[in-house]
């Protein structure tokens, strides 16, 4: 296939030529348009504005001659006309400049004011314009009043015939010569708006040019051209990702690693029918990437749970084991030559689950090799294994080892460069290919630009912008459920951390040691207003409740004072305050272990009412009369509750 601008320009006609094609040779050579334009106006700038001020003054003499009649007026005119042309042309003569530079007397040379006098004739008229400039205003105004003196003085004497003081011809002055102090040079709208299409002419002409002349691939109808293979795939340049190793650059949300994902999809849609697929992937000269893309496109389907092995044929420059890391004195060759078995020379790429096979010790003679029974067996024992061998191949132009392995797999994919790889090149790799009865199954594109130039590249639907979660909308997310569990706890716990009585403290130390709370927090005393929540709190999923360590203190024991009847709930039978437990009441304990509690918290249990007896109080209880003093306990820190007895 010819490119129709191509086969327009040397067939000499225009007729296949669209307006298409002229759109897509300015998008793809724009910056060689928008460097000449920018160049030609910078230097159009630079000129005009380093040039030196020019002004300018115009006088107008009026030729004409003295008839005696209206006949004779007629054929004066006619006259006139015809000699007002030869009088500019004596303006540009050398007599007349000497007498204005002698009549001026201000040091000029005749040929000096040559250059800076223009006479003009106005159309169908006898009036003569002379203009003359000058770098300054006054200087230019009196060089043409002083050219107009002269011109009219020599007129008269060229046109007095011999023996008569009146001439025929005439040359009145009908405007003198002013100052005028606007500059008449540079013109610097013009020039740069000239400078304008100069520029736009020039680069649009060098960009068709540097087309015609340009045999790279850049875009699908380049591949069009060379073979009717489609493209299966577009592999963007990223050089932060091929700095990474493969399993973690493909493993992120990226246009490059997208790309090989598109690639994997297109490449399951080829040789359908077949349980089991070998390819075989190569270029057409080195460094187009293939080795890369093999690596990447058969860790990319090792992640999607295939079982994938990578093969690496190219026997004369191996790279794989290098840039993965593995062993690479077995593999290939020691499997072909014998030395070691095939389950020996596997070796798995980290935790990827993709398998490879090095290429061992460089042969002297790979392409024997290649075609050997030893290398049929090898491929035929990889596919009863596996669901998908990559082979990595070497390049078709230098060697024929790529086309030998070809013939052997279902077919071939070969990875052209953008904007390196010719059409000439990938055309006669592909006649590699084929001269032996293989099949090219596809090209890939190799590091195309992230922005798109030209038309599609074909398949794939990303063309430089991700699709990668935001990054903001993570972060809320994130916020939103913490803020989630955060409330969920609150709302899981019954309220205020309880802060330990004094009556209680014994109490929690003695038993503490049994408790699942946190060492540190046993080992030092409890005191008013501490929590007792656990120091060190877990996950809000494992969070234990904070009130476990009531359980151990649920155990019938002695008691030693009032206040520890508050955790005396261990009997189900019968409640120290309540008496026995109503038959069928499931809450009554938990109510009950809820109402003693609640003074912890700060809040009101709610206990009945009832009138204490003086044989009511203990030895710890404090009598009301006395400011904080117990009768026979001692000094006490407030007022202690006092023991109630349900009547």
């Amino acid at each position: 296939m010819v490119d129709p601008l191509e086969a327009s320009i040397q067939t000499g006609t225009s007729a296949h030529v669209e307006l298409k094609d002229y759109l897509r040779i300015l998008r793809r050579r724009w910056f060689t348009i928008v460097l000449l334009l920018v160049l030609t106006v910078g230097a159009a700038a630079a000129l005009t504005l380093s040039a030196t001020p020019q002004y300018a003054s115009t006088a107008r003499l009026f030729v004409s001659t003295s008839p005696a009649d209206t006949s004779q007026a007629y054929q004066g005119n006619l006259f006139a006309t015809q000699r007002v042309s030869s009088y500019a042309d004596i303006v540009k003569g050398r007599q007349l400049a000497d007498r204005v530079a002698g009549a001026m007397d201000q040091g000029f040379e005749g040929s000096d004011l040559v250059g800076k006098v223009k006479a003009v004739v106005v159309p169908e008229t006898v009036i003569l314009e002379l203009t003359a400039t000058d770098p300054n205003a006054d200087t230019a105004r009196d060089i043409a009043q002083t050219y107009a003196d002269e011109l009219s003085q020599m007129v008269a004497e060229l046109e007095t015939p011999e023996g008569s003081d009146t001439p025929l011809i005439k040359a009145s002055i009908v405007d003198d010569a002013r100052a005028n102090y606007t500059a008449v040079s540079p013109n610097i709208p013009r020039n740069l708006g000239l400078a304008v299409v100069l520029g736009l002419l020039l680069g649009v002409g060098i960009a068709v040019v540097r087309e015609l002349l340009d045999t790279s691939i850049s875009s699908a109808e380049d591949i069009e051209q060379s073979t009717a293979a489609p493209v299966v795939g577009n592999i963007f340049f990223d050089a932060a990702a091929t700095k990474k190793a493969p399993s973690v650059s493909l493993d992120q949300a990226t246009p490059w690693a997208e790309a090989y994902r598109v690639l994997r999809t297109n490449m399951q849609f080829v040789q359908v029918d077949s349980p089991t697929k070998v390819f075989v992937l190569t270029s057409s000269l080195p460094a187009e990437g293939k080795t890369t893309t093999a690596i990447n496109l058969a860790v990319t389907m090792a992640m999607a749970e295939q079982r994938v092995v990578l093969v690496e044929a190219d026997l004369r420059r191996p790279l794989i084991s290098e840039r993965l890391g593995l062993v690479g004195a077995v593999g290939t060759t020691s499997v072909l030559v014998g030395k070691i078995g095939l389950d020996e020379a596997l070796q798995p790429y980290e935790d990827t689950g993709l398998q490879v096979l090095t290429s061992g010790p460089i042969p002297p003679n790979p392409s024997e090799l290649l075609q050997s029974q030893a290398m049929d067996r090898l491929l035929n024992d990889l596919r009863e294994r596996f669901d998908v061998v990559i082979i990595d191949a070497p390049p078709l132009l230098p060697v024929t080892d790529a086309a030998l392995i070809a013939r052997q797999a279902d077919g071939a994919f070969v990875v052209v460069r953008h904007g390196k790889t010719t059409k000439d090149q990938l055309a006669h790799a592909v006649e590699r290919i084929e001269a032996v009865d293989a099949r090219v199954l596809g090209v890939v594109i190799n590091r195309t630009p992230q922005k798109r130039k030209g038309s599609a590249y074909g398949y794939g639907y990303g063309y430089g912008y991700g699709y990668a979660p935001d990054p903001a909308k993570l972060a809320a997310q994130e916020d939103d459920a913490v803020a989630e569990q955060i409330e969920a706890n609150q709302a899981a716990e019954p309220g205020p951390a309880p802060t330990v009585e004094p009556a209680v403290e014994k109490a929690i130390q003695a038993r503490a040691p049994e408790a699942p709370v946190d060492e540190e927090a046993t080992k030092r005393p409890a005191k008013r207003g501490d929590s007792l929540a656990p120091a060190a709190a877990a996950p809000p999923a494992e969070e234990p409740d904070e009130f476990a360590w009531l359980s151990e203190l649920r155990e019938p024991a002695e008691e030693t004072n009032a206040g520890l009847d508050v955790f005396s709930s261990a009997a189900p039978e019968t409640d120290p305050l309540f008496g026995p437990s109503p038959e069928g009441d499931d809450d009554w304990r938990s109510s009950t272990a809820e109402r003693r509690l609640a003074p912890m918290r700060g809040e009101d249990p709610g206990w009945p009412e009832f009138p204490i007896e003086e044989s009511d109080m203990g030895v710890n209880d404090v009598d009301p009369s006395e400011n904080g003093t117990g009768t026979t306990g001692g000094k006490g820190e407030g007022k202690r509750r006092r023991r109630r007895t349900r009547r």
